[in-house]
Formats: structure tokens, sequence, C-alpha cells
């Protein structure tokens, strides 16, 4: 249960951080 709830949010972070990366590209381009 533990090992599928840090599985879960391990993927949450790297979907904020692939959002985030997204954003910062965006505004990169905007520039």
């Amino acid at each position: 249960m533990a090992c599928e709830e840090s599985c879960l949010e391990t993927v949450n972070i790297s979907s904020i951080v692939k959002s985030d990366t997204q954003a910062i590209l965006r505004s990169a381009r905007d520039k």
C-alpha cells in the first residue's frame, strides 16, 4: 500500500515537472 502511494506521488511530481517545463519553454518562446 505504501509503495503504491509513493509510486503515485512520483508520477504526480513528474507530471507537475513536465507541465512546469512546458510552461517555461512556452514563456521562453514568447520572449
